[in-house]
């Protein structure tokens, strides 16, 4: 089962492909970056190139999200909202998707759901053999990934 994560974000957002669940390996990952002096919908269309682009390369049997995260204001949670969005609309209709409250993902990869960041990246470079110094999006992303696994859609 091929599942793409994806840690949504509209100035960072971290996304991740991994095949599993025997063995999970990681197929690619990296980190996406737009600048808010971008007009909006073209940091969107962007966005949208780049899910699309995945979604063609790796043909995943699932799609996992992160859903629910605080945000500091009602306009950071739009912009997040408006990507996420984005996400869902690049992928086929009929993916199936499954969106994690960060407490179940930490949950899935450390056994404890408020474990700190830098513990789930650690335990996540053990079981998925990835590089320890990647950046908090991606490792975020390999750990939704990693949990959209084992995750009914």
């Amino acid at each position: 089962m091929i599942v793409v994560g994806v840690d949504p974000g509209l100035a960072h957002l971290g996304w991740c492909v991994i095949d599993g669940p025997k063995s999970p390996s990681v197929l690619d990952c990296g980190h996406w970056k737009s600048s808010s002096k971008e007009p909006l919908h073209c940091r969107l269309r962007n966005l949208g190139a780049l899910m699309k682009e995945i979604g063609e390369n790796h043909q995943p049997d699932r799609l996992a999200l992160e859903w629910g995260a605080f945000h500091v204001s009602a306009r950071q949670s739009l912009l997040v909202g408006t990507a996420i969005g984005t996400v869902i609309s690049s992928f086929p209709q009929d993916l199936p998707t499954v969106y994690l409250a960060p407490n179940q993902v930490k949950l899935a990869v450390t056994g404890y759901g408020k474990a700190p960041k830098d513990q789930v990246a650690f335990l996540l470079s053990q079981q998925l053999k990835m590089p320890k110094d990647l950046s908090n999006h991606v490792s975020d992303a390999a750990a939704i990934a990693f949990t959209g696994l084992h995750s009914d859609a």
